[in-house]
């Protein structure tokens, strides 16, 4: 007897069909944006969670570099290589290749693998892309424009992240302690016996 929903983890449950979609594509991500449609996206590091967001329905899948502080311990992203960015894409990909396929597939640039030149950044790219990745996603501010235009130039898809970049930082910095609310009243505590 053949089963062709077989896996190195056992196999599907038969009870639920996962429902059948097209795959997502960046066209597709653009216009479901301009219709104001919602847009599920969710981090996964390997196949197994991969695979269970894909049947879900999850429209796209970033593999984060924040895998160092979550699966290897240290202390910021600064440490993640690409090596290590490219069996986690490959990961997921094999992930969600088991279940639908339909999900996008981000793969994160880690640090020091876009900083020098956009043609750096190409090579760099083009790992995570062969490794699975459908776009690559790099953090940076207006100084990583001619990167993203470098690829859309060659056909790979690329996007910013503005905002706070955690990979640009050599160590994270300390948020300040939040304020307590003056008008909260302290409770003096009770000696216990």
């Amino acid at each position: 007897m053949s089963d062709n929903t077989a896996s190195p983890y056992g196999t599907l449950p038969p009870a639920s069909a996962p429902a059948t979609r097209k795959p997502v594509s960046l066209p597709r991500l653009m216009e479901m944006h301009s219709r104001g449609e919602k847009i599920a996206m969710l981090t996964a590091y390997d196949a197994t969670f991969a695979a269970v967001a894909d049947a879900a329905g999850v429209d796209c899948i970033l593999v984060g570099d924040s895998l160092g502080m979550v699966c290897q311990g240290l202390p910021s992203t600064v440490g993640v290589s690409l090596d290590t960015m490219r069996y986690h894409v490959e990961s997921v990909t094999r992930g969600v290749r088991r279940v639908q396929g339909t999900a996008w597939i981000i793969g994160d640039m880690p640090f020091g693998t876009f900083h020098e030149s956009p043609e750096q950044a190409f090579r760099n790219a083009s790992v995570l892309m062969q490794a699975g990745a459908h776009m690559v996603k790099i953090e940076g501010g207006g100084w990583t424009t001619d990167t993203v235009t470098v690829f859309g130039g060659a056909g790979h898809s690329g996007m910013r992240a503005l905002g706070p970049n955690p990979t640009n930082r050599a160590r994270p910095r300390r948020l300040p302690r939040a304020r307590q609310n003056p008008r909260r009243r302290q409770r003096p505590s009770k000696p216990r016996p």
